[in-house]
């Protein structure tokens, strides 16, 4: 065999390894539960960024900041592998790993929180199981790519955006008319929370989406895609949530 040969029999063998590693791994999402004072029945489960590192919810003082405003619910904090959202194999992965078991080991009311990509993730499983959760809350979520984002803006937002042309990136068009579809029933819109900086990166995707939802349900402050700008939109949301879920909070605090 030629060196030539070698070399990319050598790289064929690595990348199949690398998938298979990979693929095990995906699964191991690292599960943590913050148990709060309530009956058990109530989870929020928080998707992460990027990065995904759940922990990072802890370390950013954001568990203990629920716990201020008297959030009585279970929290749950996963690591996701970003790999995982290739072909959506994050929904399916959250399906039978993360929500199926928690709703048989008795939670009732499943709520799911995503911040950036992790807001993605949030999305993509609303659209496709959407009578599994009760509430959705996103923070600067990454919904499509810019020039689709453009294209719904020029229309005048989500409800007047009729379709996007045949060299569109068909993926986040066809998350966009999900979206709106979802958004078309009153009750889902109503459980959908967003809070984004105004000087975010997804800024504009972030007020399309705005834009269809009840002005109360939308958060927005000053400052950029980060940890410092999401805490003080998590405050707001929480204050807001304290008066609006009581199956998820406790005004006794």
């Amino acid at each position: 065999m030629k060196k030539e040969g070698r070399i990319a029999a050598i790289a064929i063998i690595i990348a199949i390894l690398t998938v298979v590693f990979v693929s095990k791994r995906e699964d191991n999402l690292h599960i943590t539960i913050y148990p709060g004072p309530g009956d058990g029945t109530s989870l929020v489960v928080l998707l992460p960024t990027v990065a995904g590192n759940g922990s990072l919810y802890k370390q950013k003082g954001l568990i203990d900041l629920w716990r201020k405003h008297g959030a009585v619910v279970d929290i749950m904090t996963i690591n996701v592998l970003p790999t995982l959202y290739m072909n959506r194999r994050i929904v399916k992965t959250m399906k039978h790993h993360v929500i199926d078991p928690a709703k048989a080991g008795g939670y009732k009311h499943i709520y799911l929180l995503g911040t950036s990509l992790g807001g993605h993730a949030v999305l993509l499983y609303a659209m496709e199981y959407p009578e599994d959760i009760e509430g959705v809350f996103l923070f600067s979520p990454y919904i499509s790519d810019p020039f689709v984002t453009g294209i719904i803006t020029r229309a005048g937002g989500l409800d007047s955006w009729g379709s996007c042309p045949p060299y569109a990136w068909e993926y986040s068009c066809d998350l966009w008319e999900s979206i709106r579809a979802y958004l078309s029933d009153p009750g889902r819109r109503e459980s959908v929370f967003l809070g984004y900086g105004t000087g975010d990166r997804f800024v504009e995707s972030c007020r399309i989406l705005a834009g269809a939802l009840p002005p109360a349900n939308v958060f927005t402050t000053t400052g950029g895609h980060s940890w410092k700008t999401w805490r003080t939109l998590w405050d707001a949301l929480l204050a807001r949530l304290a008066t609006v879920m009581p199956a998820v909070f406790s005004n006794a605090s």
